[in-house]
């Protein structure tokens, strides 16, 4: 036996009343890792390294890509729609082209086949002008 609309709305609402729990769940935890963050930035600030004591900083340590100490001294770039690129940390790199070259070649193959057909067609008295 299937079930019943009523069955349905009972699971949508619980459902729902799930969802709303977990997302107020973690909307609580993200503010306290932000308090806790804050905490420490504040414990890092209090305990400055000229008066002895280690900084802390706020949060996990970032690491950082090996190729952004060589963008660091770079040009800007201009790119075909005008923008400039001048961010260390936004890289110009050339799009893949092979997808492109690949529609090329289908769109060429297609018009050559639907020539050779038209004229397979013309010759086989199918097709008058």
């Amino acid at each position: 036996m299937g079930i019943s609309q009523l069955e349905r709305l009972a699971n949508q609402v619980k459902n729902a009343g799930i969802r709303e729990v977990r997302r107020e769940t973690n909307q609580f935890r993200r503010s306290l890792v932000g308090q806790a963050r804050q905490l420490c930035g504040r414990a890092g600030q209090a305990l400055d390294p000229d008066q002895g004591g280690p900084a802390v900083s706020a949060g996990p340590p970032r690491r950082t890509p090996p190729e952004a100490e060589f963008r660091t001294e770079q040009e800007p770039v201009v790119c075909a729609d005008g923008y400039v690129r001048r961010s260390p940390v936004q890289p110009y790199r050339r799009g893949d082209m092979r997808g492109r070259r690949r529609r090329i070649v289908l769109w060429v193959l297609a018009v050559i086949l639907i020539v050779l057909l038209a004229a397979a067609i013309w010759r086989g008295g199918l097709l008058r002008l």
